[in-house]
């Protein structure tokens, strides 16, 4: 394991920094079960993480924070976000535990939260998102990758349109929209249980120009809604 590894503690406030250089590597993995995720995609090659704690179990935020240890490493050719020492916590009374995250816009990511909002900004390669009991929110460059939420929304907002990557979404409970700028060239799969499907009205039988990229939606208990807006890329 090749680790490099840079952070700090702030004792009174309990949050916690890191950043490593990202050079040559294939993507970026992290798991966060104790609260939200904020994402956004930069220029330059380092990745910069910022955790912030709410204490709980009596113990002060700062005190739990060094209790449980987070690490930020490169193992292989992938950069591993990882939360340690969550043995020692009671898992009917977690912390609250928020990062906020800037990396390469072009880095490949799988992220995932539970009990927490994933967000995510001008990202520009594919990734897998899920969140369970929480909300997705992303404004991404190029829609591609899966997304998949249990008990909570996605809203995917991309700046050009579908033409060539497959893009999927998932949802358990919750309504799913999806705003493409005008332009794309897809077919499309959606189903629904118990929700309704509104897709653009030029998409005739599910198809939007020659149909080269594949675009696949899915809902459970929750509606479906694509929107097309602005000028085609």
């Amino acid at each position: 394991m090749f680790l490099v590894l840079l952070y700090s503690f702030a004792a009174l406030s309990g949050s916690w920094t890191g950043y490593i250089d990202a050079t040559g590597a294939g993507g970026f993995d992290f798991s966060n079960p104790y609260g939200d995720v904020t994402i956004k995609g930069v220029e330059g090659n380092m990745i910069n993480v910022q955790a912030t704690i709410s204490g709980r179990q009596n113990m002060k935020p700062a005190d739990l924070m060094e209790k449980m240890g987070i690490e930020l490493t490169k193992k292989g050719d992938k950069i591993e976000l990882e939360i340690t020492g969550t043995q020692n916590l009671k898992i009917d009374n977690p912390p609250q535990i928020d990062f906020v995250i800037t990396l390469p816009a072009t880095l490949p990511c799988d992220i995932s939260v539970v009990n927490g909002d994933l967000q995510m900004r001008d990202l520009k390669a594919a990734g897998d998102y899920e969140a369970v009991n929480g909300n997705i929110d992303a404004i991404v460059s190029i829609p591609q990758g899966e997304y998949e939420s249990v008990n909570g929304e996605i809203q995917i907002t991309a700046t050009e349109s579908l033409q060539k990557d497959s893009l999927k979404i998932e949802t358990v409970n919750g309504d799913i929209t999806l705003t493409l700028k005008t332009g794309s060239n897809l077919k499309s799969d959606i189903e629904t249980v118990n929700g309704s499907v509104k897709l653009p009205k030029e998409w005739k039988n599910g198809m939007a120009g020659d149909g080269k990229a594949k675009l696949s939606i899915e809902s459970v208990n929750g509606s479906i809604e694509v929107i097309e807006v602005g000028s085609a890329k």
